[in-house]
């Protein structure tokens, strides 16, 4: 009984709306700071893809083929994507299986797609941006993104 009376006393409800306050300010803070976090470092992977893009999409083919491949080679995450498609969509070289839709020339975007390599087909999420060449077919460049939990798993659910 001694007990309930303690938690009607006034003092007791100040401590308990001054530590709830307190709460709820440090987790409004924490939250404040995570987005801000993920808002910078989306723009610094933006700027970083389209620079790589456009240095990329400089090449010759020839170049560009090498350079594709350079950069998928020396992927020891398996965080890197590339891909040139024909203008009728097919792959010409690459990670990703086909060209994704909705993408806007230049400007990273998220998307889910499908990556093959030699470990097989996975799906991952992805950010990533697409440029035209002069003969028709598409550069496209990306990064896994690690957003989310599903994008860190492989294909048999463990942790990479």
């Amino acid at each position: 009984m001694r007990l309930l009376e303690f938690a009607h006393a006034t003092a007791f409800r100040w401590t308990l709306a001054v530590a709830g306050a307190f709460v709820m300010c440090t987790l409004l803070l924490f939250g404040f700071v995570y987005w801000q976090t993920a808002a910078y470092m989306t723009a610094r992977i933006d700027d970083v893809l389209t620079n790589e893009l456009r240095l990329v999409a400089a090449d010759t083919p020839e170049q560009l083929l090498a350079e594709i491949d350079e950069r998928l080679r020396h992927d020891p995450r398996r965080i890197r994507i590339a891909g040139l498609f024909a203008a009728d969509a097919h792959r010409i070289a690459g990670n990703l299986e086909s060209l994704p839709s909705g993408l806007v020339t230049d400007l990273p975007t998220n998307a889910a797609v499908v990556r093959i390599d030699i470990h097989g087909r996975e799906m991952q999420n992805v950010r990533l941006a697409e440029h035209p060449l002069s003969n028709g077919e598409v550069l496209v460049i990306g990064v896994v993104s690690t957003n989310s939990p599903k994008s860190r798993t492989s294909s048999d659910g463990r942790l990479r």
